[in-house]
């Protein structure tokens, strides 16, 4: 809405002045600015209000204009429909009345004829005598015609949420730990709750509103150990990444990170001095590291095997350490040296705990009982039995008389240790204790469990106060309301969960999807929820009363994407089986089945115009909701690479994977098609000179192709397995293949020369699927990622194995070098990105922070980015991400609408773009600028659609989702 400029008038503009930039006036301010300009004697020049539209809100105007026009002729066929029934109620009238008419008329020619009347007949004759039969003039009821009446609604294809600003927009974390919590703890003051997770993340909670307040990204691996300063103000983790890392909880960052350990660190203890703090690990040694000097101060080396526990003295004088070799170990930090090694239990120590007068040491073991131990005397003063499981965890409350233990039986107990006696047995929980904490008022206990739940617990009876919120696994879908009160969000761990977005409460799980939820959206009149999941149904749910309504079932197999009409007359989902359903929501029922689709349906939307349109892997296509029936069809487009002069885009449709489309990008068209291969093209690389392309196919060959001439050039074949990847050489003289395939012994890299066709070298070392290749651009060496969760560097020159890069606990699916040949990165399955020193021989980096694994990978031309894309074959990411070499932290996301794929990144060789396609068109993103645009359509009924509604960008092509 345009209001008056002139500062703190509320008025709507009746004027603007051309002289000042076109600033708008209210009648009232207009006299005062116009006095204005006659005391600084400039000229004044009022006008009609005009106003420039830009490009996007001239699209929606000119498509609202479309919009009306389409309404107004639909409103006039309606007239016409309806006074059709109107014409048909007023003949029916008129000819009844016709038949009442005729029958008078009937009756009367009867007595008309008679000379001798009988009955009845004689009094109406004596009333026809009498009387005047005298009619009422015909009469109809008014008809009134609301027949133009109109008003304006608020147009409700809505923009789609993008998950990954919940946080920042709504300072709401939707996600929880996403695998088993190892470690829980709780600050001295009582106010916050930290939990550290197999899922690599620590977790920051609210006691007070139950809330996540912050998690801390940085272990790569699982974390098994959290403990927090006296102060409050730190947090020290140890993780199976072999680090110790310690954060800030107060800036809620990281501060430094601990290396030394060779192997897993299991756990860590800060002194009450916030000096030092000690570790223990799988290499079987306790550290004392120096807070001030971030460095290791100390190594105790005694035990046999890996160290699980760590406890400190309150006094600092003494520290305890508990291992897989059946002892417990007291050492002397005055002395640096063993003080003495408790024996008793029969299989591994799992924790050790000091009372806070440090004269007792209590540990847990792997042979199910809890024993007390005497400091003073050196001796086993009580064993605690009834765990039927082993003993995972244990703490001491406050005042020094329970000691609480956790265990693998799924039950806490809480022992009198001054009456060395068990107190009470709380069991029932569903899930193994991992880890227990006790507040510091001896109230409440907090539980973190196997089911990947932080749990509090009433220490004096068996009440669960509460489990803290938030989703067990990815969160794949969210919605917001039109009133932006409430927020749906569905998951992975089978649940729809309600949000409060003014109190960032979680209302509600809605519990009956027995598969995976992946996709959820609200009514237009955000009284219901409508969701679908792998378990093959649609359900909807009740927003007010916080109950299942109703379970739609009809698809076979599990449904991908659901939305609703505009008028909330109807869903519509699509599934795995090709299929889209529409749905009667009020009489929640079947209505109609549209089928077309070759592969499963996994996106779908709503048009303004009575259409809807539907995407799978492999194809688009536009529905007519009013005719029931297909209006366009359009293949999805991979591209596998651009030219060296970014000229040439070269891509293969999804549903003729074995064929390539040659596009010319400077005049945007189709310039050839090559039928290349009978299996799918797993890879594409072109010659320096835009002579020739190269592609490896699922067949097990490698073809080149003539692109002067389009014609097939030569078959290099050799591969046993499929042909995964394919590199060509900067000189253009070498074709570098990499193979393997599920059961084939090919997992080797080969060389071909491409002008003797020929193949040269065979590169051997890899133990499974090599998937992925690069080449450095002085033609000397190769850079291989495998399966077999190794990176390997090869001299071409030398025909050798130069280094084998480990690190990666999962395959590596791909691979790339920097411009100056300095580094390489890889991307694997274990969702980490490696950064990988070509000079050193060296891991130097490792990025974690991708939901899934990481299937592409390049680095930007002045080496200051890393840009990845991430997916499953379960659509649980689909996002690219742009990492800061420099600040190692993302600098952008980009993603998709929920379900919709990447079909390929290029980073440019000239400026820091990089080239993206969800399948429909090639889209650019500026790095430095920060700016995303659609450059080229592969279908031009596509770009006509694009054109002239513009929601069909939001609701299909890349959106930056973050930028930092």
């Amino acid at each position: 809405m345009m209001k008056c400029s002139f500062y703190g008038c509320e008025e709507d503009p009746i004027i603007q002045c051309s002289s000042c930039c076109g600033l708008l006036f209210c009648n009232k301010c207009s006299i005062s600015h116009y006095d204005k300009h006659k005391e600084l004697k400039s000229q004044c020049n009022f006008k009609k209000i005009q106003i420039n539209l830009s490009e996007n809100d001239k699209k929606e105007f000119h498509k609202g204009i479309k919009e009306s026009i389409i309404s107004i002729e639909n409103q006039k066929k309606i007239i016409i429909s309806e006074s059709s029934k109107m014409h048909y109620q007023i003949e029916s009238l008129v000819k009844l009345a016709f038949e009442y008419l005729d029958e008078m008329i009937r009756k009367y020619s009867q007595i008309f004829k008679k000379t001798t009347l009988e009955g009845e007949e004689i009094s109406e004759a004596q009333s026809l005598m009498k009387e005047k039969l005298v009619f009422e003039f015909p009469y109809f009821s008014k008809i009134e015609g609301l027949l133009v009446k109109n008003s304006k609604v608020l147009k409700v294809v809505q923009k789609r949420i993008k998950k990954e600003t919940i946080h920042s927009e709504y300072g709401l974390l939707l996600q929880s730990h996403t695998s088993d919590v190892r470690t829980v703890a709780i600050t001295n003051d009582n106010y916050h709750i930290i939990s550290g997770s197999s899922d690599s993340t620590i977790r920051i909670w609210n006691l007070g509103n139950l809330q996540q307040e912050t998690v801390l990204n940085g272990h790569t691996s699982r974390v098994n150990s959290i403990f927090i300063s006296n102060n409050n103000q730190f947090l020290a983790s140890a993780s199976s990444d072999n680090t110790i890392r310690l954060w800030n909880l107060v800036k809620k960052q990281q501060e430094s990170i601990f290396q030394g350990h060779t192997s897993e660190v299991w756990s860590v203890a800060l002194s009450n001095d916030n000096q030092f703090l000690v570790s223990g690990s799988t290499d079987k040694t306790v550290r004392i590291w120096n807070l001030q000097e971030n460095k290791n101060i100390k190594i105790f080396q005694g035990h046999t095997s890996e160290v699980k526990t760590v406890a400190i003295a309150n006094n600092n004088r003494f520290i305890v350490s508990g291992s897989n070799d059946k002892t417990i170990r007291a050492w002397n930090l005055q002395k640096n040296c063993k003080e003495l090694i408790f024996q008793g239990h029969t299989s591994y120590v799992l924790s050790v705990a000091i009372t806070k007068d440090n004269k007792f040491i209590i540990s847990g073991s792997n042979d199910k009982t809890i024993r007390l131990w005497s400091l003073h005397k050196n001796q086993q003063e009580a064993v605690f039995q009834g765990h039927t499981k082993s003993v995972l965890s244990i703490t001491i409350s406050n005042d020094d008389k329970y000691v609480i233990s956790g265990s693998a039986d799924c039950s806490i107990r809480i022992w009198n240790i001054f009456e060395k006696r068990l107190e009470t047995v709380k069991q029932g929980y569903d899930s193994e204790i991992k880890s227990v904490a006790v507040a510091s008022d001896n109230q409440l206990l907090i539980l973190g469990c196997y089911d990947k739940t932080v749990m509090i617990l009433n220490m004096f009876n068996n009440y669960i106060e509460r489990i803290l919120p938030g989703h067990t696994d990815y969160v794949k879908s969210v919605a917001v309301t039109n009133d932006r009160l409430f927020l749906v969000s569905g998951s992975l761990d089978c649940t729809v969960r309600l949000w409060n977005l003014s109190t960032k409460e979680q209302l509600v799980v809605f519990q009956g999807h027995e598969k995976k939820v992946w996709s959820v959206v609200f009514t237009k009149d955000n009284k219901k929820i409508v969701s679908c999941s792998s378990d093959k149904t649609v359900r909807i749910w009740n927003l007010y009363e916080k109950r299942q309504e109703a379970v739609l079932q009809g698809h076979n197999k599990p449904v991908l994407c659901v939305v609703i009409t505009c008028d909330n007359k109807f869903t519509i989902s699509g599934s795995e089986d090709k299929t889209l359903i529409v749905w009667n929501l009020l009489e929640k029922k079947q209505e109609m089945v549209f089928e077309g689709h070759t592969k499963p349906v996994f996106c779908v939307g709503i048009m303004l115009n009575n259409q809807c349109f539907s995407v799978s892997r492999s194809e688009f296509i536009l529905w007519s909701l009013e005719e029931k029936k297909q209006l366009i069809q359009s293949p999805l487009h991979k591209i596998h690479i651009f030219s060296r002069d970014e000229n040439i885009c070269v891509s293969s449709p999804n549903n003729n994977p074995g064929v390539l489309h040659i596009w010319n990008l400077t005049n945007k068209q189709q310039q050839a098609i090559f039928q290349c291969h009978t299996l799918k093209i797993n890879s594409v690389a072109i010659t320096n000179d835009t002579q020739f392309i190269i592609t490896g196919s699922d067949d097990k060959t490698v073809k080149v192709w003539n692109l002067l001439n389009n014609k097939q050039e030569v078959i290099f074949q050799g591969h046993s397995a499929f042909v995964n990847t394919v590199a060509v050489t900067n000189n253009n003289y070498f074709i570098v293949s990499g193979s393997g395939s599920y059961g084939s012994s090919d997992n080797t890299i080969r060389v071909w020369n491409l002008y003797e066709k020929k193949q040269e070298t065979i590169f051997k070392g890899h133990t499974s699927d090599v998937k992925s290749v690069a080449i450095t651009s002085d033609n000397r060496f190769i850079v291989s990622g495998s399966s077999d969760k190794t990176v390997r560097l090869w001299n071409l020159i030398e025909k050798t194995q130069e280094a084998v890069f480990q690190g990666h606990s999962s395959h590596v699916l791909c691979v790339a070098i920097s411009s100056d040949n300095s580094f390489a990165v890889s991307g694997s399955w274990d969702k980490t990105i490696r950064v990988w020193n070509l000079f050193e021989k060296c891991e130097e980096t490792v990025f974690k922070g991708n939901e899934k694994e990481i299937n592409n990978i390049a680095v930007t031309n002045d080496n200051q980015f890393v840009v990845v894309v991430s997916g499953s074959y379960d659509l649980a990411d689909n996002a690219m991400r742009i990492w800061s070499l420099k600040s190692k932290k993302i600098k952008t996301i980009v993603t998709i609408s929920d379900n919709i794929e990447f079909e390929g990144i290029i980073v440019s060789r000239f400026e820091n773009k990089v080239y993206l396609s969800s399948g429909l068109c090639i889209s650019s993103f500026d790095i430095d600028e920060n700016i995303l645009k659609d450059e080229i359509f592969f279908d031009k009924k596509i770009e006509e659609l694009y054109n002239n509604d513009p929601s069909y960008k939001d609701q299909l092509m890349p959106q930056i989702a973050y930028s930092g």
